[in-house]
């Protein structure tokens, strides 16, 4: 049978079990991302790139939700960077919402429209995995394989306690280890080959990645996460040419659907 274009994911939907977000509701997040890319062990010179932005998510159905991004900034270290571009880019990443099918904390599915380009896509994918949660129970370590825009990767998280009535959690991935990790547009047909073993591949990049998750009252208050990017050739222990990924999302107010009362996140 065809799809359902309206439906984006599995048309049937389970009653979700650890998240708890509403349908009437609309969760404003604040999102920043800091991008920073230095040679290690020889000089001060560094590039970075902050973006900041006001992801809106709101479930359709308890299974489809939708990523609308609001009051984007970017800002570049370079002082000459032309204005321009920096339009061009927050229209780029404004101009359409995403839905994106979440059974209870796996973004299975993304549905973008179809002149959404390729490298706005991956902008919000970033975003959409810091929802990614595979764990069975929140209140229990659990260890898994997740599917994001890195790839497919071992995923390990510790519950490390509770702050008032929220519940820490520590996620941890070695980046370096995911398969299906880079993708080469060519010409030429090529078929993916996935290694059997761990210890089988050799990657360009060193990376890993640990995000402090805060869950409060079933639904995500903060997250925090930091990558490190270290490019092994020419490497040694912590030299060379590095990049981090610093990404903060952090619940700011609850918008009911239904009139325009703005409910501060605080717990209910």
């Amino acid at each position: 049978s065809l799809k359902d274009p309206y439906i984006c994911g599995s048309p049937t939907c389970n009653e979700p079990e650890k998240f708890k977000y509403l349908l009437d509701v609309i969760y404003h997040y604040e999102y920043q991302v800091n991008v920073e890319t230095y040679f290690a062990g020889s000089s001060n010179n560094r590039s970075t790139l902050d973006v900041r932005a006001v992801p809106k998510i709101q479930f359709i159905t308890p299974c489809e939700g939708l990523l609308q991004l609001t009051d984007v900034t970017l800002i570049d270290q370079d002082e000459n960077y032309p204005v321009e571009r920096a339009e061009k880019f927050i229209h780029a990443v404004s101009l359409f919402d995403l839905r994106f099918a979440f059974h209870d904390g796996i973004v299975s599915e993304i549905c973008p429209e179809p002149e959404e380009e390729d490298w706005v896509l991956n902008f919000k994918r970033a975003i959409l995995t810091l929802f990614q949660n595979t764990m069975k129970r929140f209140d229990i370590n659990f260890k898994g394989v997740e599917q994001d825009i890195h790839g497919t990767c071992s995923v390990d998280y510790t519950v490390r306690g509770q702050e008032n009535t929220s519940l820490i959690l520590v996620k941890t991935r070695d980046l370096s280890q995911c398969t299906n990790r880079y993708k080469y547009m060519s010409i030429l047909q090529t078929v993916r080959y996935d290694f059997q073993s761990k210890f089988q591949t050799w990657p360009v990049l060193k990376s890993e990645s640990k995000c402090r998750i805060t869950v409060d009252h079933h639904i995500y208050k903060a997250v925090s996460c930091r990558e490190r990017h270290l490019f092994e050739p020419f490497s040694g222990k912590n030299s060379g040419a590095m990049t981090t990924v610093v990404q903060d999302l952090v619940l700011i107010r609850e918008l009911n659907k239904t009139d325009t009362e703005v409910i501060e996140s605080q717990p209910k």
